[in-house]
């Protein structure tokens, strides 16, 4: 499917008209040759954000243990 029977696709049940000149621009066409870029980013952020977040609650963990109480 192309970017501009997407764009169509998407908008179809809201009262937005797209002309053309709209789903034509430089500036989308630049967009979508970034979209590998975008990919890999959000992949790496989904790798990454167990990893963070576990990081995070065990430093939790030792704070409650350096206070003398039991944690689990």
């Amino acid at each position: 499917m192309t970017f501009e029977d997407y764009s169509r696709k998407a908008v179809e049940k809201m009262d937005v008209n797209l002309d053309a000149n709209d789903l034509t621009s430089a500036h989308i066409h630049l967009c979508l040759q970034q979209w590998k870029r975008v990919v890999a980013f959000y992949t790496l952020r989904l790798l990454m954000a167990p990893l963070i977040e576990t990081a995070v609650q065990l430093d939790r963990l030792l704070y409650i243990y350096e206070k003398g109480r039991r944690a689990y």
